[in-house]
């Protein structure tokens, strides 16, 4: 009887409990569903202004000096610092110059970093002066910034410790957890196929000339182009699309020209000074064509033809970057066209603004 009774109440025990135990695994699973994620952190080595051989230790010792403090906040996810050698190399970043915050955006967004901290050190005889910057990638702005100086000393090490634990604990302030739907939003980003957009709008101005024979007046006109990286950096898609009109000499008295052209460009980055935080070289190639239509003129003559001919299309875009998006841009080109009898070569420049997103 009393074995019987213990197993009822063995039986109302998990009754009771029941609930709460189904109410626990109900909870959890939703602080996983719903609950917030750490930041993904990516330290860059610190830059070395002097170039100083002797003191080159110090760009990884203070990196490597923060790893401890930012896991020990519970906040962040500190990401292989291979990674960031890794994405500099593949997006052509010389390791060894001054990286700027594009540039750190940039790695940053490659390797699907939330943040990056980047920073720089100098020297002057005994005193060493460090400067570290943490990176918002999504939004390119200054999180926090700190700056330490001592002496080039043993006690050095007892600088960068400092540093470190200031920059944690700002960072674990000004840089809470965020949602799954955010942190998706930046893996997404890391393994999309087409990224690094970039436009070009400019005034352009040539002067045709016939080969063999004379200069045509200069053209007037505008210019629009894009590209964008595919996949890798490596290869980068390249189109754009201008109308001139020329001014003609002897028969032809007018022309104007729509044209089209696609191809390839890649993009070297390099810091910049001053207001310029980078300057962008992108030498292009691409193939196309031009349409429009020639006024000619025979003594008391006149006729209208329309014509649309191949061409081939080189040059290069020189960005000087004013903030992390827009650029002042000179654009530098050469058009072969070629209607199967007459080449035309016209060598042109442009001046207008870029934009990068």
């Amino acid at each position: 009887m009393f074995a019987v009774k213990q197993k009822y109440y063995i039986i109302f025990l998990l009754y009771l409990t029941l609930p709460g135990l189904l109410s626990a695994q109900n909870s959890e699973k939703g602080d996983v569903e719903t609950g917030l994620v750490n930041r993904h952190v990516l330290i860059l080595d610190f830059s070395n202004l002097q170039k100083n051989a002797g003191t080159a230790y110090l760009g990884v010792s203070v990196p490597e000096a923060m790893i401890g403090p930012l896991e020990s906040t519970k906040k962040f996810e500190v990401l292989p610092r291979d990674l960031g050698k890794e994405a500099m190399l593949k997006l052509f970043i010389d390791k060894s110059s001054t990286i700027t915050e594009s540039q750190a955006s940039q790695i940053g967004r490659e390797v699907g970093a939330d943040v990056v901290v980047m920073g720089s050190f100098t020297t002057v005889d005994n005193i060493v002066q460090f400067g570290a910057k943490v990176i918002d990638v999504k939004t390119g702005r200054i999180v926090v910034a700190k700056s330490k100086q001592g002496k080039l000393d043993a006690s050095v090490f007892n600088l960068i410790d400092d540093l470190s634990k200031e920059i944690s604990i700002e960072m674990a302030s000004e840089l809470p957890p965020i949602s799954p739907r955010e942190r998706l939003v930046i893996e997404e980003y890391t393994g999309r196929i087409f990224y690094d957009f970039k436009l070009h709008a400019q005034l352009i101005s040539s002067i045709p000339q016939l080969v063999p024979g004379d200069y045509l007046k200069p053209t007037l006109g505008v210019h629009l182009d894009t590209s964008f990286s595919f996949i890798l950096p490596y290869v980068q898609p390249y189109a754009e699309v201008s109308y001139v009109a020329v001014t003609g000499k002897k028969r032809v008295t007018d022309m104007n020209m729509v044209h089209f052209a696609a191809g390839f460009t890649y993009a070297w980055q390099f810091s910049g000074w001053g207001y310029i935080q980078d300057i962008v070289i992108a030498p292009y190639l691409a193939g196309g064509f031009y349409s429009g239509k020639i006024n000619l003129q025979y003594g008391y003559v006149k006729e209208s033809v329309n014509y649309s001919v191949g061409s081939i299309d080189t040059g290069l875009h020189i960005d000087f970057f004013l903030s992390r998006n827009i650029a002042a841009s000179l654009g530098l080109s050469v058009a072969l066209l070629y209607d199967g009898q007459t080449p035309l070569i016209m060598p042109g420049v442009g001046l207008g603004i870029g934009y990068r997103f």
